[in-house]
C-alpha cells in the first residue's frame, strides 16, 4: 500500500509542478523565429573582438526560458546563417572535415526547421549538401527543384524538403519553405548547379492542397524573402520579396515568417474580415527574434505576434561553455598575420572620389586576371576605417564583406559607359548648381549601421583602368565621359574590352549589366571569359602576404565635375551622409 501511495503522490507532483506536464494536449504553442544571423554564432563578435550584440547565444537564453517553463516551443530559422562572421567562413572553407559548427549549434538548440537562404547557396554544394546531412531537422525550399539539365522543366522533385509537419503535443503544424529565386542572377551557376528555382507564390499554391489534406492546426510559410511592398498585389513572376503578395495569394496561411531584407517588421493582411495572416521579420544578425504565441483554447486559434529585441538578454552560460572550444579555434584563425599597412584605409570617401580602400580591390581583381584592361567594383564596406599597422585575417572581412568569386568578362566600350551611367545615376542627383543636393538620400533609411542612400551602396560601381569624368550638371545617361584607357591607349565605345568584376555583378546582380549596359539577362553568361577558382577574399589575403608591407595607393582615375560645384557639394553632402556616425 505504501508503494502505491508514493506512486500516486509522485504522479500528482508531476502534474502540479510548473514545467512538468503529463497532459499531451497543447493549448498554447510558442513559435520563435530567427533569420539572417550571418554567422553570428558565438557570444563574441570575431570581427571586432568585442561581445556580440546578438546571435544564437542570446536566442538560446530566450528559448531555454520557455522550455524550462514547460512551454511547447516551435523553433524556426529563415536562412542566411552560413555567411558573414568568420565562424561561418572557417567551417565552410578552412576546416571542411569537422562537423559544421552551425549545425552543432542548431541541433543543440533543437531547431525544428530551416529554410535555405541565398547566402547559404553561396557556399556551394560541398557545404550545404554536407550540413543538410548533419542537421537533426529538415532544410526546406519547396521552389528549389532538382533537375538534370538547364532544359529540364518537367521535374518537380524538390532538392530539399518542401514542407514539414511538426507535432507539438496533439497539434500539427505545417511549415512550408520558400527561397528567393533571383539568386540565380547573383551567384555563379557552379554553386547551384542541378537546381531550378521556381516562383515562390505559384509553388505555395501548388503545395497548399496537399498540406490542407493533412488537416494541420496551423499553417506557416517560412520564407527567405522579404515582405515586398504592401500595396503590390501582383508581383512580377519570380519576384524576390513576396511576403505581402504571398499572404494575399494564399489566405490559408496563418503566419509568414520572412527574412532576407534585414528589416524588422510585424504586419498583417486581413482576409474578408475573418481570417488574418501575420507577416513577421525579426531583422538580421540575431539582434531580435520573432515570437508568436498561439492559443488553441476551446477550439479557437488566437495568435499574439511580437518582435523581441535581444539587447538586454544575456548569452546563455551553458551555450557559451559548450561552444567556447569552437570560438577559440576561429579566434586563432582570425588573428593570423596577413600583412602590414603603412597607412590607414578608409571607405568613407568612396562615394566622392577615388580611394585606396576601393582601389585595393581593383588591384587584387586585376592581379587575378592580368589580361583585364578594366576593373569594376563597389565599396562593400560603407563606413569602415582600418588603421595602419598589422593586418589580421579578421581585417579581410572588413575590407571585403562577401564570398564573391572573380569574373573576367568581355564588354563593349558602350556597355561599360552605360554600366557606369546607371551606377552613378542611382546615387547622385542631376545638380542645378553648387547649392543643389548631390547625393540621393532617403532619411527613412537612417538606422543602425546603414547609410541613408536611396540605393544600396554595394551597387555603386566605379572603374579602374580608364580615365573618366562624371558631370553632375548633365541629365541621366549623358554624365560619364571616358577619355582614354589609363595606360594612355585610346578608348572607343565600339571596341570590346576585357573587364574584371565580382561574380554578384557578373551574374546580373544589382541590374547594372542589364539596366545600365543593356545586356539581356539571358546573354550575360555568354560574356564570361573566365571564372576564378576561389573567392576574392582568398586572393586578397594572397595579395597582401605577397606585398607585405603594403602601401595604400590610388590607381583609379575618375572625378566629378563641375569642379567648382564639387568644392561646395562634397564637404556638405559628406556630412549629411555620415552625420549619424560622427
Amino acid at each position: 500500500m505504501k508503494r502505491v501511495v508514493t506512486a500516486t503522490v509522485l504522479l500528482l507532483l508531476l502534474v502540479l509542478l510548473p514545467g512538468c506536464k503529463s497532459d499531451p494536449t497543447t493549448n498554447v504553442l510558442e513559435i520563435i523565429q530567427t533569420t539572417d544571423v550571418h554567422g553570428n554564432f558565438f557570444s563574441q563578435d570575431l570581427l571586432t573582438g568585442s561581445p556580440s550584440i546578438g546571435g544564437y547565444s542570446r536566442v538560446q537564453t530566450y528559448v531555454a526560458g520557455h522550455r524550462r517553463r514547460g512551454d511547447q516551443v516551435l523553433l524556426l530559422d529563415a536562412g542566411d546563417l552560413l555567411q558573414g562572421q568568420p565562424g561561418a567562413y572557417f567551417y565552410n572553407y578552412v576546416d571542411t572535415t569537422a562537423p559544421h559548427v552551425a549545425m552543432q549549434i542548431l541541433n543543440y538548440m533543437q531547431y525544428d526547421a530551416l529554410t535555405v537562404g541565398n547566402h547559404d547557396f553561396e557556399t556551394g554544394h560541398s557545404v550545404y549538401d554536407r550540413i543538410v546531412r548533419e542537421a537533426d531537422f529538415p532544410f526546406l525550399a519547396a521552389n528549389a527543384i532538382r533537375v538534370k539539365s538547364d532544359e529540364d522543366t518537367v521535374s518537380m522533385e524538390p532538392y530539399f524538403q518542401p514542407y514539414t509537419m511538426v507535432e507539438k503535443g496533439d497539434k500539427r503544424i505545417a511549415i512550408l519553405g520558400l527561397t528567393m529565386p533571383t539568386l540565380v542572377h547573383q551567384l555563379p551557376k557552379v554553386l547551384w548547379n542541378g537546381i531550378r528555382f521556381d516562383d515562390q507564390i505559384e509553388t505555395a499554391k501548388r503545395y497548399m492542397p496537399e498540406i490542407l489534406d493533412a488537416h494541420p492546426d496551423l499553417i506557416i510559410a517560412l520564407i527567405h524573402s522579404g515582405a515586398g511592398r504592401k500595396e503590390e498585389t501582383s508581383p512580377r513572376p519570380y519576384a524576390e520579396n513576396v511576403g505581402y503578395a504571398l499572404a494575399r495569394a494564399v489566405p490559408e496561411l496563418d503566419l509568414i515568417f520572412c527574412g532576407h531584407d534585414h528589416r524588422s517588421y510585424l504586419d498583417s493582411i486581413v482576409h474578408d474580415g475573418s481570417h488574418t495572416t501575420y507577416i513577421l521579420n525579426p531583422g538580421a544578425n540575431g539582434t531580435s527574434l520573432a515570437h508568436v504565441t498561439v492559443d488553441f483554447t476551446a477550439g479557437a486559434k488566437a495568435l499574439r505576434p511580437e518582435i523581441v529585441p535581444l539587447d538586454t538578454v544575456q548569452p546563455q552560460p551553458l551555450f557559451v561553455q559548450n561552444f567556447t572550444p569552437h570560438l577559440n579555434r576561429v579566434r586563432d584563425y582570425v588573428e593570423q598575420h596577413v600583412g602590414t599597412l603603412t597607412a590607414p584605409l578608409d571607405s568613407r570617401s568612396a562615394f566622392f572620389r577615388p580611394t585606396p580602400f576601393v582601389d585595393l580591390i581593383h588591384e587584387v581583381q586585376m592581379e587575378v586576371f592580368p589580361d583585364a584592361q578594366i576593373s569594376i567594383t563597389a565599396p562593400l564596406a560603407e563606413n569602415t576605417r582600418i588603421p595602419a599597422g598589422e593586418l589580421l585575417v579578421r581585417d579581410l572581412f572588413h575590407l571585403y564583406k562577401y564570398e564573391n568569386r572573380v569574373y573576367l568578362m568581355r564588354l563593349s566600350g558602350e556597355e561599360i559607359r552605360g554600366h557606369l551611367e546607371e551606377s552613378y545615376d542611382r546615387i547622385y542627383h542631376t545638380m542645378s548648381g553648387p547649392d543643389a543636393p548631390m547625393l540621393r538620400l532617403d532619411d527613412e533609411k537612417r538606422r543602425g549601421i546603414y547609410l541613408p542612400l536611396a540605393a544600396p551602396g554595394f551597387n555603386f560601381d566605379t572603374a579602374a583602368g580608364i580615365d573618366y569624368t562624371v558631370d553632375l550638371s548633365k541629365p541621366r545617361g549623358k554624365r560619364v565621359k571616358i577619355t582614354a584607357l589609363s595606360d594612355g591607349a585610346p578608348f572607343s565605345e565600339s571596341e570590346n574590352y576585357l573587364v574584371v568584376l565580382n561574380s554578384y555583378r557578373g551574374n546580373g546582380g544589382g541590374g547594372l549589366l542589364t539596366e545600365g549596359a543593356g545586356i539581356p539577362a539571358d546573354s550575360i553568361a555568354s560574356r564570361r571569359v573566365e571564372v576564378s577558382e576561389q573567392d576574392l577574399r582568398y586572393y586578397l589575403r594572397r595579395f597582401l602576404l605577397k606585398n607585405d608591407p603594403y602601401t595604400p595607393r590610388t590607381i583609379s582615375r575618375w572625378t566629378f565635375v563641375p569642379a567648382k560645384w564639387m568644392e561646395v557639394a562634397i564637404p556638405r553632402d559628406s556630412v549629411l551622409l555620415y552625420q549619424d556616425f560622427q
